[in-house]
């Protein structure tokens, strides 16, 4: 680097460093990092940062940890960007006990997380089914001082409802209300679908008014979703007044939007021809 007549610092090393990570090139981030140090060039909170959560993109959390150890013992202060990516790859390797209990020990050293790094954890225990788990973590965070963001209602949402949970789902959309956060199409396409899928396509309707009168309106996705659970129903009439809407709107159908309508159409002529054959 200092041959072709770039000053080698700690700035132009991490931002080197940092590429190498977002390209997913480790190892050739590590030799650089190891050259950075043979030259007795001091790395930052950002290098660390970005080194420590290129391990954890690929799964390596124990290079990541020691990466952590190393930082502290350099006189460097970790953050939230620090601990973040730590405790999103412990909940994707399945160690989601593990990452509960770093986080604990980071509050009982006073370390106050912020809510992305709750969010990470609340993904975790969704991921795995344990919703009881992660609505404790948001009990937690209130007594913590830590407000639920909008991704944090996301998560739970789409646990409750992977869960089945419907009933918990307008109790979460009132405390988001509560808490002056706006949905977004993302969260509410995620409730509408589940409560489709549910079979309580009244109350996939509730949330479809909710939706409009928030102001927000919905997207080809939206309306997919619910046509093809009004089709799957036998709701036609339903379905293609929801299509003419979505056409009114200038929301483009996609090819899954017409496959709704395909797919009840080769169903009734199977149905047809069952019935004359009998």
């Amino acid at each position: 680097m200092t041959g072709k007549g770039i000053a080698a610092n700690t700035y132009t090393f991490t931002t080197l460093i940092s590429a190498l990570c977002r390209a997913n090139r480790m190892s050739d981030a590590i030799r650089l990092f190891d050259e950075m140090l043979e030259q007795n060039i001091m790395p930052n909170e950002v290098t660390y940062n970005v080194l420590i959560e290129g391990h954890c993109k690929e799964g390596n959390t124990v290079k990541a940890f020691e990466l952590l150890n190393q930082m502290v013992q350099k006189g460097l202060v970790p953050d939230t960007y620090t601990y973040r990516p730590l405790i999103s790859s412990l909940c994707s390797t399945g160690r989601v006990c593990e990452a509960k209990r770093f986080v604990d020990d980071l509050h009982k050293e006073h370390f106050k997380l912020n809510e992305m790094c709750y969010s990470a954890l609340l993904h975790g225990y969704c991921k795995e089914g344990r919703l009881r788990d992660a609505l404790g973590v948001c009990r937690e965070m209130v007594k913590r001082g830590v407000d639920l963001d909008l991704v944090c209602y996301a998560v739970l949402i789409d646990g409750t409802i992977k869960e089945q949970d419907t009933s918990r789902v307008f109790g979460l959309l009132k405390n988001l209300h509560d808490q002056r956060l706006r949905p977004d199409i993302v969260i509410y396409t995620s409730m509408i679908d589940g409560y489709s899928k549910a079979g309580s396509v009244e109350k996939a309707f509730r949330i479809w008014d909710i939706m409009i009168d928030e102001g927000c309106p919905p997207n080809v996705v939206t309306y997919t979703t619910l046509i093809n659970e009004l089709c799957k129903a036998g709701l036609m009439d339903k379905a293609e007044l929801l299509w003419k809407e979505m056409l009114v709107s200038n929301s483009t159908p996609n090819h899954i939007t017409y496959c709704c309508f395909l797919d009840h159409l080769a169903k009734g002529r199977e149905h047809g021809e069952s019935c004359s054959a009998a």
